[in-house]
């Protein structure tokens, strides 16, 4: 297992745990990562990713979930899964703030919801990331 795909394992755990317990204060984010990382994700190397990726869904969520929305209307995202929403939102987030091309992105989040989610999670992961990269090439 690469260590980026450690880095996003361990932010779908930090930002599901997060849901689940209804915290979103910085302090308590930082202690949940320092948790999960310890536990889970002991490089040093891919930390700042890490790190990217759980504040950076954090702070664009209000912008994700009504994409996220558009591309799967028939589902209320809130009533979705923490895990499936959490892995969406990270595949979200990532296709629209960093260079990684989306079709690893996608592949990545179809692992995650693979590893974290339910049998019908990886085919829906990977439907509602696919029409947003067929809908805007990113």
């Amino acid at each position: 297992m690469s260590l980026r795909h450690q880095a996003r394992s361990a932010a779908v755990q930090t930002l599901c745990s997060l849901q689940w317990r209804n915290q979103v204060l910085t302090d308590d984010v930082k202690k949940t990562m320092s948790e999960i990382q310890k536990e889970f994700f002991p490089s040093e190397r891919e930390s700042d990713f890490f790190e990217e990726l759980v504040f950076g869904v954090i702070k664009k969520r209000s912008e994700i979930d009504p994409l996220l929305q558009e591309y799967a209307p028939k589902f209320k995202i809130a009533n979705l899964s923490a895990v499936d929403r959490v892995i969406m939102q990270l595949g979200m987030y990532e296709m629209m703030n960093t260079e990684t091309p989306p079709p690893i992105i996608i592949n990545e989040c179809v692992e995650l919801a693979k590893e974290f989610g339910d049998e019908g999670t990886p085919k829906f992961v990977n439907g509602v990331l696919s029409a947003h990269l067929r809908k805007t090439g990113k």
